[in-house]
């Protein structure tokens, strides 16, 4: 569903979603996400079009809206982002920030998300920003560091190194892994659901469901395949 107005000279794309019941109960509907953003873009002189999705899953790979606002923002056609709450943007915090600094500031795109009072055209929103960019960098040195010692560790004591590349990685041409955003994103879906109490037969219910691709790229998950992420990433 989309929606377009023309209020003005900056291009702007609103992103609204309702992931669950509960959302729209505690006030965050697409009506109400739609309402705010379009009286701010008003104000602001914006030119608006509306980007939703709506529906049980908050998964971005899932998500036609979203993929579009991503297209919109590497194309370049697209001035501001604005969400209600950061939280429509991604159920992961990690997620949320890889959007801002792969997407946004990497185009060069100011971000405006309404709840949480953040603009990047303002000097406190720029200095989010260089957090951002801090914070991912930080993550992706600390899984590379721990992924090294594993191996390391792992050669120290003649085990053998090989095998199937682990779910959240990516094996490069010299041997060595990387990490993979998306099913990282996924990894943190599943521990969100195991510390809520939900089962491994339940979790693997529900990325079959939600059609969460596995790692050789099907959607069918077994409990086993969860009971082993949560043993290895689970803290």
């Amino acid at each position: 569903m989309r929606k377009r107005e023309t209020l003005g000279n900056k291009k702007a794309i609103g992103y609204i979603r309702v992931s669950s019941l509960e959302q729209v109960r505690d006030g965050e509907s697409l009506e109400r996400q739609r309402e705010q953003i379009t009286s701010f873009a008003k104000f602001k002189g914006y030119d608006l079009e509306i980007i939703s999705d709506e529906g049980v899953s908050g998964y971005k790979g899932n998500r036609k809206g979203f993929q579009e606002l991503v297209s919109r923002c590497r194309l370049k056609v697209v001035d501001v982002v604005i969400v209600y709450d950061l939280s429509r943007l991604s159920r992961s915090t990690r997620g949320t920030l890889a959007f801002i600094e792969d997407e946004i500031e990497a185009n060069r795109i100011e971000f405006i998300s309404l709840k949480n009072d953040i603009d990047t055209s303002t000097p406190m929103g720029k200095a989010f920003l260089t957090f951002i960019s801090l914070f991912n960098q930080l993550y992706r040195d600390e899984i590379s560091f721990k992924t090294k010692l594993a191996l390391q560790h792992k050669k120290e004591k003649g085990e053998f190194t090989g095998g199937k590349v682990p779910y959240g990685y990516n094996l490069l041409s010299d041997g060595t892994l990387e990490s993979n955003p998306v099913e990282l994103e996924a990894i943190e879906y599943i521990l969100s659901l195991y510390e809520s109490g939900v089962s491994y037969r339940s979790i693997a219910k529900r990325l079959t469901l939600e059609k969460i691709p596995t790692k050789t790229g099907g959607n069918r998950w077994h409990h086993d395949v969860i009971s082993k992420i949560i043993a290895k990433w689970h803290n």
